[in-house]
């Protein structure tokens, strides 16, 4: 298996088994902070557990994914879940966008300590 390959598939590895341990946090976070209505039709038991893996997963792979730098961009097909925030209500999806332009801030700042420290 080659480096990159063994890279990208232990960084999906570790945002998804972090995302699960932090769903129910930033979930419960989001619930309160936009207090969404629940539609009509069979509900989840815990629909913010959902939404926080979601919104955990996408900020946590646009993150890590920053800090390999990968020469293509195959990377990008792991934010597909950002597809599920596309019907209304669009705050879920703002929300979404600005977890991943805030994961990519934050790895190029890393990477730009790391630079510094590094010369």
């Amino acid at each position: 298996m080659r480096k990159e390959t063994k890279q990208v598939l232990s960084i999906f590895i570790l945002s998804l088994f972090l995302s699960y341990f932090t769903a129910k946090f930033v979930g419960n976070y989001i619930y309160n902070l936009l207090k969404p209505v629940s539609g009509l039709g069979p509900q989840l038991e815990c629909p913010a557990c959902l939404d926080g893996f979601i919104l955990s997963y996408l900020f946590l792979i646009s993150l890590f994914f920053n800090f390999i730098r990968l020469k293509n961009r195959i990377w990008l097909l792991f934010l597909l879940p950002i597809i599920i925030y596309i019907n209304p209500p669009f705050e879920f999806l703002i929300i979404a966008v600005g977890l991943i332009i805030t994961g990519w801030l934050l790895a190029q700042g890393g990477l730009l300590v790391y630079k510094k420290f590094k010369k």
